[in-house]
């Protein structure tokens, strides 16, 4: 299983065991240590796959949104909830905008390569359309006839005979009954 893998499939299981604590909907804002409750809670998830699922997790816009929102308070395994410090509502404040010019950033740069992409595209459509301009055309052979008629100097090998159409009359219709 690969990193990326195995960090969904931990998410998974936290939100499964702990659906109060991680909503993907409406998350909350999580004690400072939980951690050290979660990889006790939950031995089968090997640390590095948790540290993992945790980064992802908390730095969510809408996670850190929820550090931000006034009277937010911290949410603890037991139960047990914290007030966020003003310096943790700054802090993820300046994570969330960072994020958001990353975000900014990349949009920038795909829009910025789909541009190229295209101008790449009509480019070569435009010197392909050039080429075929630029070239003569292939001329077409002549159609080929079948040889049909006699040459006069050769007999031929036996003898001529006339086929005469046959004219043919339809038949009266008799009545159905």
């Amino acid at each position: 299983m690969n990193r990326d893998t195995a960090k969904k499939h931990a998410t998974a299981q936290l939100i499964e065991r702990w659906p109060d604590l991680f909503d993907l909907k409406k998350p909350v804002p999580l004690a400072i240590g939980i951690y050290a409750g979660l990889s006790e809670a939950m031995p089968e998830i090997p640390p590095r796959n948790l540290k993992d699922a945790m980064s992802f997790w908390c730095n969510q816009p809408h996670y850190l949104m929820a550090i931000m929102a006034p009277g937010a308070k911290r949410h603890g395994l037991d139960g047990t909830q914290d007030e966020i410090s003003e310096e943790a509502a700054k802090d993820a404040k300046q994570r969330l905008e960072e994020l958001q010019a990353r975000q900014k950033e990349i949009g920038r740069k795909i829009r910025q390569a789909e541009k190229e992409r295209r101008a790449a595209i009509k480019k070569a459509e435009e010197k392909a359309e050039a080429e075929t301009k630029a070239k003569p055309p292939e001329p077409t052979p002549p159609p080929t006839e079948p040889k049909t008629t006699l040459d006069p100097t050769t007999k031929p090998a036996g003898p001529l005979v006339t086929i005469k159409k046959r004219r043919t009359v339809p038949l009266p219709r008799t009545p159905s009954q």
